[in-house]
């Protein structure tokens, strides 16, 4: 056998592709600061803070999407900064 050996073509197989999932549609929330300014902040932005993701699933567990969520004690710079 020699140490150099011709390369050897092999066919491509087909691999079954999956089907891409629907993207689910994406939620936005909408921060009221005491101020009275209001942040928009995505589910999955949510999803990433442990507070932010427990106070939306309290609050919003019967309330409608569309309303704003208030956050009493923080002023706007401070809201943007943590969203």
């Amino acid at each position: 056998m020699s140490a150099e050996q011709a390369p050897v073509e092999v066919p491509a197989v087909d691999a079954p592709v999956a089907e891409a999932a629907p993207a689910e549609p994406t939620v936005y929330y909408t921060l009221e600061s005491c101020d009275g300014d209001e942040v928009k902040i995505s589910s999955e932005a949510v999803k990433q803070s442990k507070t932010l993701n427990d106070l939306v699933s309290n609050l919003h567990g019967g309330a409608e999407m569309d309303e704003s969520i208030p956050m009493d004690n923080i002023k706007k710079p401070a809201l943007v900064k943590v969203v």
